[in-house]
């Protein structure tokens, strides 16, 4: 009988579907799996297993991040979990809380003529910043020194700017165009010093810079409307939906990678001018009222809208200072 010969194994031939097996040299765990090394001369050195098994850690890390070789992995998507989203929007969450039960138990949080809510309104972001520092949860002290400025100035002196502007005859021959021009001014200054302190904040994460001013720009437009806040306790309502509807914006900034998040506040804010506009409650000075107050007014309004976008870029510039700066330290302490 003939013994059976082994047909040989026709070569595979090379096509855009089905290509040649490649050596690979990339000395990785997943890279032999995939391909095997085959040869001595391109086999990888032994490995100790504890060091094989930290570098695999540090692969899984990379790619549950979203990040291998400064490559970002497109199908790799990680959304926070329902705990941290809760987490990032306490701070503006509390002091909404805090506004509305001002607002509504106004008169039982002033007792014989003392003005017990303010306290009340200070103290989620008095506590945050005692309970917090720069390494521990950062997010909260940053969004506790925003909002206790924003509360605690910008919102009084929008009060008073409002009522200045609501002042029958603005013009010089009455005396009113000085306070209201520097009334309007000072809120101008404190929106830019939180501009600029929320930029310097936020250097680390600058895409999020516009959400934590967030509350500050939409202050400006409820607090300058045609005149449905005309009490206080309106005023802390309406101030309570603005934190409110910032704690909103910051979750959907949570859930954006990328850029994306650094949209979230223009978007908000340009939705704002839409609401206040079917609402017929647009910012707004009497037709009268002198040049220099329209201007002023007229530049209040535009920069709050400008800092939820200037402020990301700004953030952005600090961080890249900041990196020169230790890069120039780093190079003289080696000389």
């Amino acid at each position: 009988m003939a013994s059976r010969q082994p047909k040989p194994v026709p070569e595979r031939a090379t096509s855009l579907t089905r290509l040649p097996d490649i050596d690979f040299l990339d000395f990785e765990p997943e890279a032999r799996d995939r391909g095997g090394v085959q040869g001595a001369s391109t086999s990888p050195p032994a490995q100790n297993p504890d060091l094989r098994q930290q570098s695999s850690g540090i692969r899984l890390e990379e790619r549950r991040t979203g990040h291998h070789r400064g490559r970002p992995v497109s199908e790799t998507m990680v959304l926070p979990s329902a705990h941290q989203v809760v987490a990032q929007v306490i701070p503006d969450v509390s002091i909404a809380l805090v506004l509305f039960l001002a607002a509504q138990f106004q008169t039982l949080l002033n007792p014989a003529e003392v003005s017990i809510w303010i306290a009340l309104v200070f103290a989620p972001s008095l506590m945050m910043l005692a309970l917090t520092d720069g390494r521990k949860n950062p997010l909260w002290r940053r969004a506790a020194m925003v909002n206790f400025i924003t509360v605690g100035a910008l919102l009084p002196i929008c009060v008073v700017a409002r009522y200045l502007v609501r002042t029958p005859y603005l013009d010089e021959a009455h005396g009113a165009v000085i306070p209201t021009v520097l009334g309007l001014l000072a809120a101008l200054a404190v929106l830019l010093g939180l501009g600029f302190a929320s930029a310097v904040l936020s250097r680390e994460d600058p895409e999020y810079a516009g959400v934590l001013i967030l509350p500050a720009c939409l202050l400006i437009p409820v607090c300058l409307g045609e005149g449905r806040v005309s009490s206080l306790d309106r005023t802390l309502l309406a101030a309570s939906i603005v934190f409110l509807v910032s704690a909103v914006a910051t979750v959907v900034a949570s859930l954006l990678t990328g850029a994306l998040p650094a949209l979230v506040a223009p978007a908000f804010f340009a939705g704002e001018f839409v609401l206040l506009s079917v609402l017929q409650d647009l910012p707004s000075i009497p037709r009268d009222a002198a040049p220099f107050i329209s201007i002023a007014f007229l530049t209040l309004v535009f920069a709050a809208g400008a800092m939820t976008v200037i402020v990301p870029i700004l953030s952005i510039w600090c961080a890249r200072v900041r990196q020169g700066v230790q890069e120039l330290d780093a190079h003289s302490r080696v000389r």
